[in-house]
């Protein structure tokens, strides 16, 4: 039931997004074009955010326009330590599809991604705080879905970018009490481009 929520969440971020793009207001040049600028990738470091304690990233620009583009984020983080669980690290893969928007070196950024990660215990819930928890549990597969709205800081001419965000946890599989149970989150990023 969550994964189906989860597809259709995803679906209609991909078609607003294409939406935006592909559709330009009346007086505005937005004309999509295939990216020109030698600097498409981006690495990153980031705190909070979308892999909730710590992440590095790779990011690619996908699409072009004249104020705007779109990128596709992904990496790998760590996300939680409980050592009297021997639950050591959580494992996450954020993956994120972006619209930036811009005018000059100050940027809107908004996207949606999904983070699976692998744990021994819940993270962020209810049931993390709960003492029948058994320590011998094996890791399992879960996710949080986070959208994110930011301010992003790229100077023109410069390879280096500075990212601010907000990124709620929206659904959280790893809660069995209640997985759809809002959170609010941030993150920071540094990181250059390439």
């Amino acid at each position: 039931m969550t994964l189906i929520i989860m597809n259709k969440l995803v679906l209609i971020c991909a078609i607003t997004i294409y939406t935006l793009q592909s559709n330009p207001l009346i007086g505005q040049d937005t004309i999509p074009i295939i990216s020109s600028n030698k600097h498409i990738n981006l690495f990153y470091i980031e705190i909070g955010g979308n892999s909730p304690v710590f992440s590095l990233n790779y990011e690619r620009e996908l699409l072009k326009c004249t104020n705007s583009f779109i990128v596709f984020h992904t990496g790998l983080g760590v996300d939680y330590l409980k050592f009297n669980d021997g639950n050591f690290m959580a494992y996450s893969m954020p993956l994120e599809i972006s619209h930036i928007l811009f005018k000059s070196n100050h940027h809107l950024e908004y996207g949606i991604g999904v983070t699976p990660f692998i744990s021994k215990t819940a993270i962020w819930s209810s049931y993390e705080t709960s003492t029948s928890q058994p320590v011998d549990k094996k890791y399992s597969l879960y996710y949080l879905l986070i959208p994110e709205i930011g301010y992003r800081y790229q100077k023109t001419g410069y390879n280096w970018v500075f990212k601010l965000g907000y990124t709620p946890v929206l659904i959280n599989s790893s809660d069995q009490n209640d997985k759809f149970k809002y959170r609010n989150h941030f993150g920071i990023s540094a990181g250059h481009k390439f």
